[in-house]
């Protein structure tokens, strides 16, 4: 298919057959890896261990480039090269390598790619050796006479505008063909960055995916001129990584990911992808936002099930594309790394000679989040890849594309469609929300209706990043007698829906899990990390192959908003004597109302024969000071209020309290009257 603007070079299939590149003619997709990857003939790229296999720390890494070629068994005409900063300052033969980066290996005709490889795999010195593979960039120009900008008004780009269009503090670093620095849209925002595919620092655009991917970021806004970006404030950082075909080479991405991290991008940028996976890649993402950087990228234009490298990653924030019905985009790739997805079709922007085109690509998708978590950034610098990602995640608009985007999580349109405005408004929210960021019970576990049921509600307009946890065995280090030595937890929706399930916490999510924080301390306890909608939870714990004893079900906020809470928490299970009567605890983020409860004679209008007769509560604070205790809700003497709230028990032997609390940690201990026991239920609710 030819372009329709003539001025626009359209994108080039490339293959290699021997050592001849052949461009043919564009395809459909907007970019073209193939099935085998193909590699520049003359380097590798190799990683080499800190340390020599028979040398001291200090002494390896002061070998200079002809110690290592010599160690390395390799001829006297190749040449090592550093990661970062300008290739022809870095490949002198008598400086040491950086050992914390992957280094290029230039082979000068004294080996092939598949002899050099073959040499150093294996090789004592040598963590990894690979070769420096192609990638391509992604997208293209569609016709004029569209609607302009549309997907501005889809992802609410101008209410999160009347938030916050950006800072000059916010660097994104856009890693791709170039920028065209003189247009009036980047006016006074571009910062020069390296054109490594002519090894020199003027990253000009000489094929125009750059200039476009940059204006759908960035474009200045109410200057007269074309449109607007994403972003009016930011700075952008062009860092060429793409030829006059829009393909580049892996080496290329790294030294740009190194060097835009260094020269203090907080966003990353990389419209483009390919087949290979790289190790090399791999240590420079890590590298970037182990610094503090957002790394955003794409799933492809290949129509596929397969998603692109680096967005196959989990550590990256992968997008998807749509189209102006929600859609999923025909050429959208797919999988389950993809996080999110935003418009992707007749993308508006300014094209690298200065006219107006239109662009469609997951190349495009991509910058629409760049700019907006440029904006967040802005707002909160504290946020991270981990913050961002649970933010983008949680202000996503879910089930809006048909059959294909189901509740949650799935593989066509990750969690939702980008909203500008909820995430701005998610990173404006400051101040710590008067909210519970914690909720738990402590009961024992039986069998049948003995088994603990725990439930939550989230409100508000966002999906909320939660976590929950079944603890059993680590309980014996605080005294706690007869624990289930292996709990497991499974959590529902409203509907009944089965969402997860866990037995071990490390065999399903354990870089989620321990990224939060609360990875639990022994590894036969529950956990599931999830981002709920707001909705009915249900959490059940159990022993497996029928094991029964004392556990605790936990629920934690990972993300407190106003705009977003835990309303309310209820866990249902035996109370009985001594360490088995029921506990529930809850952390207060700052002062707000509570209602407390203790149910039992009105279960038995759910068919549960064996309730508690008469429960009586106890709330405490953190330091085991008694703030109230009741027996029978009406002689609280808040009872007015929890009645004016709806929550007045519909048993009179039962139990409520309201108060309002202080930031900090509570306790609520469930008991029976006179020693009885039986099923019940403990309740917090946040009130007004």
């Amino acid at each position: 298919m030819l372009p329709i603007f003539p001025q626009v070079r359209p994108l080039a299939a490339v293959v290699f057959a021997s050592a001849l590149a052949l461009a043919a003619v564009a395809t459909p997709r907007a970019s073209q890896p193939t099935d085998t990857p193909d590699y520049a003939p003359d380097r590798v790229i190799v990683k080499l261990h800190g340390t020599s296999s028979d040398l001291p720390l200090g002494i390896t890494r002061a070998l200079v480039a002809t110690d290592w070629k010599a160690r390395l068994g390799l001829p006297p005409g190749m040449t090592l090269q550093s990661m970062g900063g300008p290739l022809a300052t870095r490949s002198a033969a008598q400086d040491a390598p950086d050992l914390s980066r992957p280094i290029v290996l230039h082979l000068n005709g004294q080996a092939t790619v598949p002899e050099i490889l073959a040499r150093l795999r294996g090789h004592p010195d040598v963590e990894f050796v690979e070769p420096d593979y192609v990638a391509f960039g992604s997208g293209r120009p569609s016709d004029p006479n569209y609607a302009l900008q549309w997907h501005h008004q889809k992802i609410q780009a101008e209410a999160a505008w009347d938030i916050s269009t950006g800072s000059r503090d916010v660097i994104v670093a856009v890693l791709d063909s170039g920028i065209n620095a003189s247009l009036a849209e980047f006016s006074g925002r571009i910062i020069p960055g390296h054109d490594y595919a002519n090894n020199d620092s003027n990253p000009a655009d000489d094929y125009g995916h750059g200039t476009a991917v940059a204006g759908v970021i960035a474009a200045n806004a109410n200057n007269g001129v074309f449109g607007a970006g994403v972003n009016w404030r930011c700075r952008i950082l062009a860092e060429k990584i793409f030829d006059n075909r829009n393909r580049g080479y892996y080496s290329w991405w790294d030294q740009a990911i190194y060097d835009a991290t260094d020269a203090g991008a907080k966003v990353i940028n990389l419209s483009g992808g390919g087949s290979a996976d790289s190790a090399a890649t791999v240590a420079a993402i890590d590298y970037a936002i182990s610094h503090g950087v957002i790394f955003v990228t794409i799933t492809g234009n290949d129509s596929a099930g397969v998603i692109q490298f680096p967005g196959r990653l989990p550590q990256c924030i992968t997008l998807g594309g749509t189209e102006r019905n929600d859609a999923r985009a025909s050429f959208s790739n797919y999988g389950p790394s993809i996080d999110l997805v935003a418009p992707a079709r007749d993308i508006y922007t300014v094209g690298k000679d200065g006219s107006l085109e239109y662009w469609y690509g997951t190349s495009f998708a991509a910058p629409q989040v760049s700019g907006v978590a440029a904006i967040a950034i802005a707002l909160d610098p504290s946020l991270n890849q981990r913050k961002m990602e649970q933010l983008l995640r949680a202000t996503a608009e879910d089930q809006i594309g048909g059959v294909e985007d189901t509740p949650g999580r799935d593989s066509y349109f990750g969690f939702g469609r980008l909203n500008a405005r909820f995430a701005v408004q998610l990173a404006a929210t400051r101040s710590p929300p008067p909210q519970p960021i914690n909720l738990s019970s402590r009961m024992r576990v039986g069998l049948g209706d003995k088994a603990m049921i725990g439930g939550f509600i989230v409100t508000g307009a966002h999906a909320k990043n939660t976590l929950v946890r079944a603890i059993g065995p680590s309980l014996k280090a605080s005294g706690v007698r007869g624990t289930l030595e292996d709990p497991a937890v499974d959590l529902f929706d409203s509907r009944g829906t089965l969402l997860a399930s866990n037995d071990n916490w490390a065999e399903s999510q354990p870089r989620e899990i321990m990224a939060s924080g609360l990875a639990p301390s022994d590894r036969r306890e529950a956990a599931i990390e999830r981002i709920l909608s707001p909705g009915a939870y249900t959490a059940r714990v159990r022993g497996t192959q029928g094991g029964q004893g004392v556990a605790l079900v936990e629920v934690y906020d990972l993300q407190q908003t106003r705009n977003s809470k835990l309303a309310n928490v209820s866990t249902r299970g035996s109370v009985e004597l001594g360490d088995n009567v029921m506990i529930g605890g809850f952390i207060v983020g700052s002062a707000s109302n509570y209602v407390v409860r203790a149910i039992g004679p009105s279960l038995r209008d759910f068919g549960l024969s064996a309730a508690l007769d008469d429960p009586t509560l106890e709330l405490r604070d953190g330091d085991g000071r008694l703030v109230a205790a009741n027996d029978n809700w009406a002689d609280d003497p808040n009872a007015g209020e929890v009645q004016t709230a709806g929550l007045a028990p519909s048993n009179p032997g039962e139990s409520a309290a309201r108060r309002r609390l202080a930031a900090g940690n509570y306790t609520i201990v469930v008991r029976g009257v006179n020693g009885s026991t039986g099923v019940g239920l403990v309740e917090v609710y946040n009130v007004p």
